[in-house]
């Protein structure tokens, strides 16, 4: 991989994935804000909206910045695989009943 800047077109990819991402989140409380049941803390509760919102900041800090450095690369793969780990620590404990079991009385 070289040191140089990314081209142009893939900040540009990048910049378009932010923003249909920000899209993406924001029309689906205005969408709902006038239903009953829906509140925005329920609303970021959710691990996909969290992770969409994770997924905005480095797809915007890469189109902005394009930082090279290996902090920066090191911070990116490490908030993937956080979100990634947290996934399938969620999805083994439900599949594995780990969620429902309850504590012996």
């Amino acid at each position: 991989m070289t040191a140089g800047a990314a081209p142009l077109w893939i900040r540009v990819l990048r910049f378009a994935f932010a923003v249909s991402g920000v899209l993406a989140l924001v029309w689906i409380p205005i969408r709902n804000i006038g239903e009953s049941g829906f509140s925005a803390a329920n609303y970021f509760s959710y691990f996909t909206i969290e992770s969409n919102v994770l997924g905005v900041i480095v797809l915007l800090i890469g189109a902005g910045c394009d930082p090279r450095d290996r902090r920066w690369q090191v911070v990116r793969d490490a908030s993937l695989l956080v979100l990634t780990g947290v996934f399938v620590l969620l999805a083994v404990a439900s599949i594995g009943g780990l969620a429902s079991r309850r504590p012996a009385s």
